[in-house]
């Protein structure tokens, strides 16, 4: 849960409004005990614009755009996991 951590910290739910507010946002989350939040968005594109679109509108935020090479860790097919292990577990 954040509600500790943005107790402490409100900023922290600043961030995560203008993360779930860009174009694309997926989910956003923050990690641990808030000292990161992320957001998730569809593609790598979507990602760099926004990284580019927060980076000019808050230069004191450190932003940095990462992506996850699709190597098929979750997917579903017909409610199967066929993820990387043997038995898709």
């Amino acid at each position: 849960m954040s509600a500790p951590a943005i107790a402490l910290q409100p900023a922290i739910a600043e961030v995560l409004a203008v993360l779930r507010a860009a174009p694309q946002t997926l989910i956003a989350r923050m990690s641990g005990s808030g000292a990161t939040c992320f957001a998730l968005m569809p593609d790598e594109s979507g990602a760099t614009r926004a990284a580019a679109v927060l980076k000019e509108k808050y230069p004191n935020w450190w932003v940095q755009p990462a992506s996850v090479p699709d190597i098929g860790i979750t997917r579903e097919v017909a409610g199967r996991d066929i993820g990387p292990t043997p038995d898709g577990l």
